[in-house]
């Protein structure tokens, strides 16, 4: 019988690990409220939607600064809901090709255009919620709402 060393031990442990985040990360949706209007930023916001709005060092849309903790974290498919200003955020990131190449991994970004604001995302930050990040299964995104209220709730 041989002993193992630990470092061995420890990089065994480490794929398994491995092996299983990317399980878990392949089921997982990135999703983003990126419709509202952005009126407290007029009237930058009434040529631009908030979510386009560039900021940080590198000059990169709000939206982009909204994706990559999930990207770092290993999502790589996203779901962003759109209304005001959608043209000009599909145009910009369309289904996630230019974002592949920066990532150097297959990102994917599907659109579902809100049709009427159904809440509006300041109203978190009243309910103390300051930073929302769902990750869900595709299954679990029809009662989309619902979701939302209920993470809100067990937060």
């Amino acid at each position: 019988m041989s002993i193992r060393r630990p470092e061995t031990a420890i990089d065994d442990i480490k794929k398994v690990i491995k092996k299983q985040v990317d399980v878990f990360t392949k089921e997982m949706y990135g999703i983003i409220s990126a419709g509202g209007e952005g009126v407290r930023l007029r009237p930058r916001t009434l040529e631009l939607p908030k979510p386009m709005i560039e900021i940080g060092s590198s000059k990169q849309p709000i939206i982009y600064w909204s994706l990559l903790p999930m990207i770092l974290g290993g999502i790589s498919h996203f779901i962003i809901g759109v209304r005001y200003g959608a043209s000009k955020i599909i145009q910009a990131f369309g289904t996630g090709e230019k974002l592949s190449k920066e990532f150097d991994r297959e990102i994917i970004i599907d659109y579902i255009e809100e049709n009427e604001v159904s809440f509006d995302m300041a109203e978190l930050g009243y309910l103390g919620v300051n930073h929302c990040v769902i990750g869900a299964k595709l299954a679990d995104l029809w009662n989309f709402p619902a979701l939302l209220v209920n993470t809100i709730q067990n937060h």
